[in-house]
């Protein structure tokens, strides 16, 4: 009996031992699995840091994009005020015919102030003084650059020879000021137009 139970036993080992060899080897072919897994990830790490460099370089690109177009903006909107302050410079303060007819405009009302307007008021009833100035509400004073030139002691003689151009001056009898009377018919109460026929 006592050699029928180490036979038995001597199987049992057996078993165990190649039981265990079976599962050593299947072990160590799924330790050889595992160890392909990470040489795959590793791999793929390289291609997503690439990825996020991208992105940092899009990101950079962005921001500098603003401040040029904020800085062209600036430059662009700088350049059109300078032209225009410099077109309005031109016209307002350098544009000849502008300067004739103010200079005209100051003369002729100097002239219809002192001369026309006191002489139809004196001695004239405020009626018949209204009924004149109303006639002449529609028609006009018509105060050439020759009028202007009669005044007492020659006082615009020079200015009436130095407007228009050097190739062409101012016609005395055609360049002149229209006044036309408004009601209530005092000195400052006019409307005033000018003709020119000057060089420019």
């Amino acid at each position: 009996m006592a050699t029928k139970k180490s036979n038995s036993t001597k199987k049992v080992q057996k078993e165990v031992k190649t039981n265990n060899t079976k599962k050593e080897v299947k072990t160590t072919s799924k330790k050889k699995t595992v160890e392909k897994k990470p040489t795959v990830k590793k791999k793929a790490k390289p291609v997503k840091i690439e990825t996020v460099k991208d992105e940092t370089k899009i990101e950079v690109k962005k921001e500098k994009k603003p401040i040029n177009k904020k800085l062209i903006i600036g430059i662009a909107a700088g350049a059109v005020i300078i032209i225009v302050l410099v077109i309005l410079s031109i016209t307002v303060f350098f544009n000849k015919e502008r300067i004739i007819t103010n200079k005209v405009k100051k003369m002729a009302y100097e002239y219809y102030s002192e001369y026309y307007y006191d002489s139809l008021k004196e001695g004239r009833e405020k009626e018949d003084f209204e009924k004149i100035m109303a006639k002449f509400s529609g028609i006009g004073f018509k105060i050439s650059l020759d009028n202007i030139v009669n005044i007492k002691n020659g006082k615009y003689n020079e200015e009436v020879e130095s407007l228009g151009s050097k190739k062409k001056k101012c016609d005395k009898l055609n360049t002149r000021a229209i006044i036309y009377p408004e009601k209530p018919y005092g000195k400052t109460d006019y409307r005033i137009e000018v003709e020119l026929d000057c060089g420019f």
